[in-house]
């Protein structure tokens, strides 16, 4: 019994979908094609839509699939159904109307040629009214005006229209980007003419296009994934980077102008994850931190003596804890005894919580209350220990420009 529910529940189900779908499709296929266009690319939230009509369905008939006598519930539900999606159609078509006027000024209906030229943003053309292409724009076969393709190919464009963009050429009877110039797609795929990514699976690309992807190599004249270690320029500085088919893995070495080596990172399937350090000039470890998953985690460990700055105030070690690429615990400094001079509680990213100075004796010197970044309270301690409040009337002198402080009236 319980498998007939089940198997009634998918029939009705299936009849309902299908049912919709076909409605669907002959109302999409006899609209114009920019609402065509509009409803499919513009707005697909109506296929969820229909997914969710779909789940909702089954569930229903689960329900009430027990007894055949509920067909004719199922009947109506089809019928009202096909009510809404008339009515959703038409809300579609209104607003796509509204989209286009935006673009292009008021929509006119119009087969006298004397009023369509009267308009300043039409132009009559084979017969009917069409609107006037913008600058960097063509027309398509079907008197629609498209932008000039620069990644994509635009497909039903003559070859006259083509030839109008200073960027595109004519390529398999399709209108295609000339030189693919855009960082995110630079390759020109030499059998659609389509610019794509250095991810893209496809191996048809001139050497001068592959070239511009490090993570790819030209072997037995395809442009494949890369095996080896890519030298590359980026910020002055060159970067060695290991790649296992196409993908950054292993260690990443970075070098400055003068040779010297810089930092070092690790990749795991193009992901930062594990060690990495920055260094001086003179081989010195500047600073250590951690990534997991591409975010910092963990504590950093920053050298200011190795970074050149020499203040006592900087002290000789800082630790900065990190929890999913945000500051989470604390910030400290460090003194070369191990005496902390600084210590500031962090809360997502942001100060939360106390701060607290300290001089070179350990005595505190300095307390500020945070919440979310900002400074709630600050007080000062005396020599003798006593706390004050910093207002208009109390400050904070840095004794002999070190980090000792005294708080005076």
């Amino acid at each position: 019994m319980k498998k007939l529910t089940v198997l009634k529940s998918l029939f009705l189900s299936l009849l309902v979908c299908v049912s919709l779908l076909g409605i669907y499709l002959c109302i999409v296929f006899l609209l114009p094609t920019e609402t065509r266009y509009y409803l499919i690319v513009e707005t697909p939230i109506t296929f969820f839509v229909f997914l969710g009509m779909y789940l909702f369905f089954f569930i229903l008939f689960s329900v009430l699939a027990r007894k055949w006598k509920f067909l004719g519930i199922f009947l109506l539900s089809n019928i009202l159904l096909t009510g809404v999606l008339f009515s959703s159609i038409f809300f579609v078509r209104t607003q796509q109307v509204k989209h286009w006027e935006t673009k292009r000024g008021p929509s006119v209906n119009t087969t006298n040629q004397k009023d369509c030229e009267s308009l300043d943003n039409r132009v009559w053309l084979d017969g009917k009214c069409r609107y006037k292409c913008k600058e960097g724009e063509i027309r398509d076969k079907d008197g629609y005006c498209v932008s000039c393709p620069e990644t994509y190919v635009a497909w039903s464009v003559s070859e006259s229209e083509c030839l109008k963009c200073s960027n595109a050429e004519f390529f398999n009877d399709h209108c295609v980007p000339k030189k693919c110039l855009n960082e995110k797609y630079p390759l020109k795929n030499t059998y659609s003419g389509r610019c794509e990514s250095c991810s893209d699976k496809d191996f048809r690309y001139s050497e001068e296009d592959c070239a511009r992807c490090s993570n790819r190599e030209m072997k037995n004249g395809y442009c494949v994934f890369r095996n080896s270690v890519a030298e590359v320029e980026k910020q002055d500085k060159l970067w060695k980077i290991p790649y296992v088919n196409g993908i950054e893995h292993g260690t990443v070495e970075v070098y400055s102008p003068d040779g010297s080596l810089f930092e070092t990172f690790e990749r795991v399937n193009g992901v930062a994850n594990g060690p990495a350090k920055t260094f001086n000039k003179n081989g010195e470890i500047v600073s250590t931190f951690y990534y997991k998953d591409g975010k910092q985690e963990g504590k950093q460990i920053y050298y200011p003596h190795a970074d050149g700055k020499t203040a006592v105030r900087f002290g000789v070690r800082q630790e900065t804890d990190f929890v999913n690429g945000k500051r989470e615990g604390f910030f400290r400094i460090y003194l070369d005894n191990g005496q902390i001079i600084q210590e500031t509680q962090f809360k997502d990213d942001k100060e939360n919580g106390y701060e607290r100075l300290y001089n070179e004796n350990g005595s505190l010197s300095m307390e500020s209350e945070f919440k979310d970044g900002k400074m709630i309270k600050s007080f000062c301690y005396t020599d003798k220990g006593e706390k004050r409040e910093l207002t208009g009337s109390a400050f904070i002198n840095f004794a002999n420009g070190g980090i000792d402080r005294t708080c005076d009236d």
